[in-house]
């Protein structure tokens, strides 16, 4: 049964409320500086908060990542997130993101799972998505 639901930031609508599963988990990039190999590569002033994060490295295209497998979309377990920082191996290739802030919801470390797109071109350089369909159709 759709619930009536309105915000002072938007107007109302009716959405048929589900439940909330890990993929909900929001992950947040304040101000991410971006390090290749230890080398500071980019640094931004915004902020993104998205269960799914991407980055766009230049010369070395996108990568997506998530606190959840996604498997099914060929994500690999291939890095690690503890605090405020972020990091994972492409080949050879070191990346690690260092944000203002905690980026995952919780204490600890946890496994990054990430997509890599090699050929993907892009005027923003980073950004974020609800779902993972919405990462991986988008270019």
């Amino acid at each position: 049964m759709p619930v009536r639901l309105s915000s002072v930031a938007s107007t109302s609508a009716s959405v048929t409320p589900r439940d909330f599963t890990l993929a909900d988990v929001e992950m947040t990039l304040d101000q991410p500086k971006v390090f290749v190999n230890g080398k500071l590569e980019s640094a931004h002033r915004t902020a993104v908060s998205a269960p799914i994060v991407w980055l766009a490295i230049e010369g070395r295209g996108r990568f997506i990542v998530s606190l959840v497998p996604h498997e099914t979309f060929g994500f690999k377990r291939n890095g690690v997130v503890s605090a405020n920082g972020m990091l994972w191996r492409d080949g050879a290739t070191e990346i690690r993101i260092e944000s203002n802030s905690r980026i995952a919801p919780a204490s600890g470390a946890f496994n990054l799972y990430v997509l890599h797109q090699p050929d993907w071109r892009g005027a923003s350089p980073f950004g974020g998505m609800d779902r993972v369909e919405q990462a991986i159709g988008s270019k």
